[in-house]
């Protein structure tokens, strides 16, 4: 199942991220434990958790900040200090194309990090669910 334009219905904070797909300016990120919220459509089937892929097409760019743990993720003796990561290059967005900006967070298995902000500038999102 494909759902478009629904990104503000989503709640990343308990979810699991995978490192990026990238396929020309494509991005797709693997979630799971993924929750909708508010009147996303998908909350007529379930409320949560999900899985499925985060799918950007027309990237313009795809950065994070990774904070790993030190220890155990579950209760880390502290962090190492904040790094950014940026995905691409990306070819130069079409003139006129309108991109939006997506901004998202979560768990990054490995190294097990917190993703403290993931911002992909692009021009359209969907979520891909295949068995919510």
């Amino acid at each position: 199942m494909r759902f478009e334009d629904d990104f503000d219905g989503l709640f990343f904070s308990e979810s699991v991220l995978s490192a990026p797909i990238i396929q020309e300016n494509t991005v797709r990120v693997a979630v799971r434990g993924l929750f909708p919220i508010k009147n996303h459509r998908l909350l007529k089937l379930t409320k949560g958790p999900i899985n499925g892929f985060l799918v950007f097409e027309g990237v313009a760019r795809s950065e994070r900040i990774l904070i790993e743990y030190v220890g155990d993720s579950r209760k880390p003796s502290s962090f190492r200090e904040p790094r950014r990561e940026c995905d691409g290059p990306f070819a130069t967005p079409i003139h006129g194309m309108q991109l939006h900006e997506f901004g998202f967070e979560g768990f990054w298995e490995i190294p097990p990090a917190w993703v403290d902000s993931w911002v992909v500038e692009a021009n359209r999102f969907f979520l891909d669910v295949s068995a919510p």
